[in-house]
């Protein structure tokens, strides 16, 4: 216990250690601290508030491709046999529509897409809609291909043997490759229509987006721009401390010396005037004391001036050696008490 005692004690001071010392750099630090707690927060209350208009957005364009699904699908029921495929045949020739449609004897099996939650979201929304509309009853098959891994017709063709005309324009998005949706409804015995599209921009992609290169390029700027800004302003405020301190550090008692220039923060300006006042206070005590020692040094010096002058009129030769022998010791004391009251 004694040993995790001591091992937190060190690395706390190892992490202390890492902390500047200087103003300047505490506020520094202290302000990326929270602009980045400030940012995260915010980061992460955007993205959620994206993510949500972006999943009501992709809800609401799926109910409008299933509604579009759903009335193509009647138009095909409702068309007799024999015209169907005179149908297909116009709309091909004619470029083709937001569906890439097809009829075919049985379901094409195609590889999907891995689960996510947003794949199931919008498949879950196109049954919800098509049964609706075509009878919970329906035999369909809703699935998401990747472009690579789609079929086309009973042959089972991929989209690049097909021309250009028939299927590019409802199902290709270039540069990027998005996924398909594949839906696939029974509407006979043996017969099968074949719907394929792409979700309607801007929901092309059924990935979670993340936060956007934009935010990260404008909290870096930000950063870039507030950060200089910032040490120029600490360090304008911080300047008259450094006067300060030094003044402190040299002290001058000199009565000629003009006090430190009352400038910066308010909390600075009283400092500063604190220091001053303390000045002023100690010059005057000093002057004062010093006027006291040389109001002493007078007193004294002058009794012994007089007794010197006393002296010398002794006509004992020996009596007067003695004598001025004495007074000239008293007169050391006297020096060596008022230079040892001066140096405090």
């Amino acid at each position: 216990m004694a040993q995790n005692n001591v091992g937190a004690l060190e690395t706390g001071r190892k992490v202390w250690r890492l902390v500047p010392s200087s103003l300047l750099g505490r506020i520094l630090l202290l302000t990326l601290l929270a602009m980045g707690v400030a940012q995260v927060a915010s980061s992460v209350i955007w993205v959620g508030t994206f993510r949500a208009q972006q999943v009501e957005g992709l809800v609401n364009t799926t109910r409008n491709l299933a509604s579009s699904t759903a009335a193509t699908t009647l138009f095909f029921k409702s068309l007799p046999l024999q015209y169907r495929h005179i149908v297909l045949d116009q709309l091909r020739d004619m470029g083709g529509s937001r569906f890439f449609v097809s009829l075919n004897n049985k379901r094409i099996e195609m590889r999907a897409l891995p689960d996510s939650e947003r794949k199931q979201l919008v498949m879950d929304e196109v049954v919800s809609v098509l049964k609706s509309r075509l009878g919970k009853s329906i035999n369909l098959h809703v699935e998401f291909v990747h472009p690579d891994d789609l079929r086309i017709l009973n042959t089972q063709l991929p989209l690049d043997a097909l021309p250009e005309s028939w299927a590019h324009y409802a199902l290709t998005l270039e540069p990027i490759k998005p996924p398909v949706l594949v839906t696939q409804v029974e509407i006979a015995t043996g017969e099968w229509l074949y719907l394929a599209s792409l979700l309607p921009a801007p929901y092309v992609s059924l990935d979670d987006e993340s936060i956007p290169g934009q935010q990260i390029v404008f909290i870096l700027v930000m950063i870039g721009v507030l950060f200089p800004v910032l040490a120029w302003l600490v360090r304008r405020q911080t300047r008259p401390l450094h006067k300060l301190a030094r003044a402190a550090r040299d002290l001058p008692l000199d009565e000629h010396r003009s006090p430190l220039r009352e400038q910066g923060s308010a909390e600075i300006v009283a400092v500063t005037r604190g220091f001053n006042t303390m000045h002023r206070r100690l010059q005057s005590y000093i002057s004062d004391r010093d006027q006291l020692f040389r109001a002493i040094s007078h007193d004294l010096k002058t009794p012994i001036t007089r007794l010197r002058l006393r002296a010398d009129l002794i006509d004992d030769a020996d009596i007067r050696e003695r004598f001025e022998s004495d007074l000239q010791e008293l007169e050391l004391l006297v020096k060596g008490a008022l230079q040892g009251m001066k140096d405090t």
